[in-house]
């Protein structure tokens, strides 16, 4: 189940990586939370000489203070370096590829009113070309939402098993997303856990 994980990650790990010049690159560079907010600069990356896997990261603190963390806990996304706690790193990931499906979402429905408006009230297009496209159109449409199913059943399942509590935010974002999904003539599992410890 969880290797779909490795699909819908934007960005990468930092443990992924087995380049040096890359880490001696980023040394320096500025670490963010989730949430935007800086939390301080990549200080050292410590690395096995053997494998070139980087073992520790040192990240300074606005404050000055120094912190070990695992390179796991960091991703690069967008040119930006961010900082995730450990058990939601799974769940940020599904957050933003289910983001990710509602914009695609939202672009092929523009798309498909579009060839609509172009075929009917225009007469721009022919009966060929319009049934190809929104055969194109309806296939992505359909692939998206099954990937969302997908990816909410992974997101139940590991807020279940890790017994996580979820925010009042990330509850809300999750509704709405499901809203989003279920209008789009799909059954979607709206039966989510969401812990309120």
């Amino acid at each position: 189940m969880y290797s779909l994980l490795v699909d819908i990650m934007r960005g990468f790990l930092l443990s992924d990586l087995r380049d040096k010049k890359f880490f001696e690159k980023i040394v320096g560079k500025d670490v963010y939370s989730v949430n935007g907010e800086k939390i301080g600069k990549i200080w050292k990356i410590y690395i096995s000489k053997r494998t070139k896997i980087p073992l520790k990261v040192v990240i300074k603190k606005k404050s000055g203070e120094k912190i070990s963390v695992d390179p796991e806990k960091l991703r690069i996304e967008k040119n930006k370096i961010i900082i995730f706690s450990k058990p939601y790193t799974k769940i940020s990931y599904i957050m933003a590829r289910l983001d990710d499906i509602v914009e695609n979402i939202k672009k092929l429905k523009e798309e498909l009113f579009i060839l609509d408006e172009n075929f009917i009230l225009n007469s721009s297009v022919t009966y060929e070309e319009y049934i190809q496209e929104r055969k194109r159109i309806d296939k992505e449409r359909i692939n998206l939402l099954l990937e969302a199913k997908n990816l909410v059943e992974i997101l139940n399942s590991l807020i279940e098993e890790e017994n996580l509590f979820i925010d009042l935010e990330e509850r809300k974002k999750i509704y709405e997303i499901l809203d989003i999904l279920e209008n789009d003539l799909i059954v979607l599992p709206t039966d989510l856990v969401i812990n309120s410890m």
